[in-house]
């Protein structure tokens, strides 16, 4: 049984990345692939994930979009086709050296494409250990956080790759924040 909390946190990054899903749809880390669910026929969806029981699951669930199973740590994407929009929803402070993927989004990004990231705060983290330990939010996940971002490590970040933050804002009360995020 998912703990208390954990849908509802999963619903509210959704509903705030849903507004910058535009063209087509790079989603790394994809998990249940719901973005899938929010798009036009006339867009085309990619899902990256890790495990591959989902993987296999996604695509008997969602033919016409495509998944591919990969280890962000150790695997390059391999993928033949450039975004509109890439997005990485609770997915960064999961991995220990996540300049591997944000070299390769630059080149599977569009010109005038979208990196839209969110993770929580440090201070969101701290409230999710806390939540992980009454059974409310997932143990698992934040024990397998290895890096947390506030703004400014976040920008220098992304700045290393030529990426600029457009639009950044926190939310559910502060815990969570997204990254609107344009190269140039």
């Amino acid at each position: 049984m998912k703990p208390l909390l954990t849908p509802y946190l999963h619903n509210k990054r959704i509903e705030m990345v849903k507004p910058y899903l535009k063209g087509d749809i790079l989603d790394i880390g994809c998990g249940p692939a719901d973005l899938s669910e929010l798009i036009s026929e006339n867009q085309h969806y990619t899902g990256i994930e890790i495990d591959k029981r989902l993987v296999e699951k996604l695509k008997k669930r969602y033919p016409q979009h495509n998944f591919y199973k990969k280890n962000l740590e150790k695997d390059d994407l391999n993928i033949r086709r450039k975004f509109d929009t890439i997005t990485m929803i609770a997915v960064i402070e999961h991995l220990k050296n996540p300049d591997k993927v944000l070299k390769q989004i630059l080149d599977l990004l569009k010109d005038k494409g979208t990196l839209v990231i969110t993770t929580p705060t440090p201070f969101g983290d701290n409230v999710h250990k806390i939540g992980a330990m009454l059974g409310l939010t997932s143990k698992d996940a934040v024990e397998d956080h290895y890096m947390l971002y506030d703004y400014n490590n976040m920008k220098n970040l992304l700045s290393e790759y030529r990426f600029h933050i457009k639009k950044y804002h926190t939310f559910i009360c502060g815990m969570n924040q997204i990254f609107v995020c344009k190269r140039g």
